[in-house]
C-alpha cells in the first residue's frame, strides 16, 4: 500500500501538517499523563513521536502533579497533552489546562486534539470566557461534535485534528508484539464513569470474559511508585517549608515517569493486544492500538456521550476492518447462548 492510499498515514500527515506551523520555538509538554492507563500513554507517545522531528528542544515536560508554574523563556511554546477530558467529566484536569493558560499570558499555548464535552453550560461558558482572556490559545478538537461545541462556544483558534497516537511509527510498536499470538478475542471493557453498558457486545460468545488495560486491573510497581511521589509532589507544594522539597520530589516523579512509567505502559498494552485476534473494544485506544497493529477485525464500542462514534465517524469509516457497535446494534441482536 503507497502512503497515499494509507489511511494511518493519511491521519499522520494530517497531524504533521497542521500542527508543525504552531510549534515555532523551543516548547514545554504539560500535563503529561503519569498514571495507568494505557490510552493516555499512547497519546503522550505519539506526542513525543511527533515533537522528535521538529527543530526545537524540549525544555521542560510535567505533570499536574508535578509541574511547579516557573517562569519560562519568552517565546517558549506550551504544549497541553491531548485526550478525552476538555470539560466538566474529568474536572481535576480541565482546571489545571486553565491553571496553565491564566499563569502564562504571554506565550503561545497549544491543546493537542481533545474531545470536548461538558454536561453543565454555565461551566462552559465560564471557561469559555476564562480561555479567550488568552490572545494565543489553539485548541484542537478531535472529532467534528467537539469542534461543533468549540465552534459555538468558544472564541480561540480552532483546528479539527486526529489522535496523536497515530503519530507512533506502528514499527516502534511491533518490537513489543507478543511471539505467540492466539485466535481468541478479546473483550476490552472500560469499568469508569464513561461505560455506557454493561451489555455484552454482539456476536461475541459468552465464554468471552471482559478486561480492560492489565495495568488498571493489576497495579505495576512502576506505576505505584509514580502515584506515591506524585501525591508526595501535591502535599509539599501546599506549604511554604516544603516546597524545595516538592521540587525535588518532581524530578524524581517526571523522570520515573517517563523513562519508566511510559515505555513500560506501551510495551504491556502491545504485548496484551497482540496476544489476541478480534479486538472488541469500549476505549477508543484499544481501537487506536488495534488499527496501528493492524489487527484483521477491530469492532469499536460507544461510550456513554458518544465519544468513540464521533471519533469513528470523523476518522476510521477508511478503516475496513473496523466497525462501530452503537446500543442501537446491541439491543436487535440477541446475546449468544
Amino acid at each position: 500500500m503507497t502512503p497515499q492510499n494509507d489511511p494511518i498515514e493519511r491521519l499522520r500527515t494530517c497531524l504533521t501538517e497542521q500542527l508543525r506551523p504552531l510549534v515555532t520555538a523551543d516548547y514545554v509538554l504539560l500535563d503529561c499523563p503519569y498514571h495507568a492507563n494505557i490510552g493516555d500513554t499512547l497519546i503522550w507517545e505519539g506526542e513525543l513521536a511527533f515533537l522528535q522531528d521538529l527543530p526545537y528542544r524540549m525544555l521542560a515536560y510535567g505533570s499536574m502533579s508535578t509541574w511547579g508554574f516557573p517562569r519560562l523563556k519568552p517565546g517558549t511554546v506550551i504544549l497541553l497533552h491531548g485526550g478525552g477530558n476538555f470539560g466538566d467529566l474529568w474536572p481535576g484536569v480541565q482546571d489545571f489546562r486553565l491553571r496553565v493558560i491564566e499563569a502564562y499570558p504571554d506565550h503561545p499555548i497549544v491543546i493537542f486534539p481533545q474531545t470536548v464535552y461538558y454536561r453543565d453550560p454555565q461551566r462552559r461558558q465560564q471557561e469559555s470566557d476564562r480561555m479567550a482572556r488568552h490572545p494565543h490559545v489553539t485548541i484542537c478538537a478531535r472529532d467534528r461534535r467537539s469542534y461543533e461545541v468549540l465552534q459555538t462556544h468558544f472564541r480561540n483558534r480552532l483546528l479539527l485534528l486526529p489522535d496523536m497516537a497515530f503519530c507512533i511509527p506502528p514499527e516502534r510498536l511491533m518490537r513489543y508484539a507478543a511471539q505467540v499470538p492466539q485466535a481468541d478475542p478479546l473483550w476490552l471493557k472500560r469499568t469508569d464513569q464513561e461505560l455506557a453498558s454493561e451489555q455484552r457486545p454482539a456476536g461475541l460468545a459468552a465464554t468471552v470474559l471482559p478486561h480492560d488495560w492489565p495495568t488498571l486491573e493489576r497495579r505495576t510497581l512502576t506505576t505505584w511508585w509514580v502515584y506515591k511521589l506524585s501525591g508526595a509532589c501535591d502535599r509539599l507544594s501546599r506549604y511554604a517549608w516544603g516546597r524545595w522539597l516538592a521540587r525535588g520530589c518532581a524530578r524524581w516523579t517526571d523522570t520515573m515517569a517517563f523513562h519508566g512509567l511510559r515505555p513500560e505502559n506501551v510495551r504491556i498494552g502491545v504485548r496484551f493486544l497482540t496476544r489476541y485476534g478480534a479486538l472488541y473494544t469500549t476505549r477508543l485506544h484499544g481501537a487506536i492500538l488495534g488499527i496501528l497493529l493492524h489487527k484483521p477485525e477491530v469492532v469499536l464500542i460507544d461510550n456513554n456521550y458518544g465519544k468513540n462514534s464521533s471519533f469513528y465517524e470523523t476518522w476510521l469509516q477508511a478503516f475496513p476492518s473496523v466497525r462501530l457497535e452503537t446500543a442501537n446494534d446491541r439491543a436487535s441482536t440477541p446475546d449468544p447462548i
